[in-house]
């Protein structure tokens, strides 16, 4: 029984599933044909004299063709574990990337081809042709295109790759190449994906139409990355001013606490004087320009920092101390506001505190 005793190490000890056996015995009688292949995972179990060309042939290829099989069905399974972990982790940019990348793998386990391929996204909609080109940007890559990642989809040194995502993007079809495949899947906010796969041999009539079903499922996910991206945005952001808000400031300051260049960061607050007497006398919605024309100048005044709004009328600057003086922040002030045609003068109280000096969290900051 050595053969058995063979295949028992082969799967349990070197954990090899997916190796194929064919096992020839010239003893039949001490493992019957019937128990052997019951009992063991083997793909075919014959006495020595059935070893004829013509069976060896069979034998050999059928067991190929299972191993391929198995490999398929691998890569697949990988696929589909990464965009499970990736649902998990959507509120962050790892979590698209880790989405895009199990994309990848997935299409590549369906045509038994190395996942050698990219995915790009156009994150927002545009009707206008000039511009569309600078919205395409790789957000996943694998193998030999992994420079790609993060580059705007014009910029790439691989033409070919370029011109088949960008027609699939902007005729929002997918594309049957010789040696390669582009698909293209939509969500319903109008974001558009496409990916581009190295194939080696054309695509079958079958695979292509599975594929499609694959992209209309993935479009779904799309959907889910898009819905916590926008939770996202209203946790951390001031849709009213484009700014980050108190939580971001919060989160900010946290991790600049914790940082080697703690020392050297301060914060700045700046409380616009008599703001809600502005409200009442001239209307909300000269209040709300008027933060946005706040918001607008201390982004160009302070350029390399970050900026939020912490409260109604309050923002913070968090940024190197030498840039955050008092002189500095009311130079930002010292020309009036210009709202419907209206020079409006502000004034404001500052505070300032250096972070070395700061004892506990973020909050404690504020």
């Amino acid at each position: 029984d050595a053969g058995l005793q063979i295949i028992r190490v082969v799967r349990t000890e070197l954990k090899l599933v997916n190796l194929r056996i064919v096992l020839r015995t010239g003893q039949p009688g001490q493992a019957p044909e019937m128990d052997a292949i019951s009992s063991f995972d083997i793909n075919d179990y014959k006495t020595k004299n059935e070893l004829t060309r013509n069976k060896l042939f069979t034998t050999l290829t059928a067991a190929l063709r299972s191993y391929d099989q198995l490999k398929r069905l691998d890569a697949s399974r990988l696929g589909l574990e990464k965009i499970i972990a990736a649902s998990n982790e959507f509120i962050t940019k790892p979590g698209l990337k880790s989405f895009a990348e199990g994309v990848i793998t997935q299409i590549a386990g369906l045509l038994g081809v190395t996942p050698e391929g990219l995915v790009c996204a156009s994150r927002i909609p545009s009707n206008s042709p000039e511009h569309a080109a600078e919205q395409l940007k790789v957000i996943a890559a694998a193998g030999k295109y992994c420079h790609f990642i993060d580059q705007d989809l014009n910029r790439i040194s691989a033409p070919e790759i370029s011109a088949a995502l960008t027609t699939s993007l902007t005729e929002h079809r997918s594309q049957w190449g010789s040696n390669n495949v582009t698909l293209y899947f939509e969500s319903r906010e109008g974001h558009k994906y496409a990916a581009f796969i190295d194939s080696s041999k054309a695509i079958a009539a079958v695979d292509q139409h599975l594929l499609e079903v694959f992209c209309t499922n993935i479009a779904l996910c799309a959907n889910n990355i898009e819905l916590v991206s926008a939770l996202r945005e209203q946790a951390f952001f001031d849709r009213l001013v484009r700014l980050p808000n108190r939580v971001a400031m919060l989160r900010e300051l946290d991790n600049a606490l914790g940082g080697p260049d703690c020392g050297h960061q301060g914060l700045a607050i700046i409380d616009v004087d008599q703001f809600s007497s502005i409200n009442d006398i001239f209307g909300h919605h000269y209040g709300d320009s008027l933060l946005r024309a706040i918001a607008e100048r201390l982004r160009a005044f302070f350029p390399h920092c970050f900026i939020a709004r912490v409260a109604g009328d309050v923002f913070g600057i968090l940024g190197r101390r030498e840039s955050l003086t008092p002189e500095a922040i009311h130079r930002v002030f010292a020309a009036p506001f210009s709202i419907d045609r209206v020079e409006h003068p502000l004034s404001t109280s500052i505070g300032v505190v250096h972070l070395g000096d700061v004892q506990g969290d973020g909050s404690d900051g504020i």
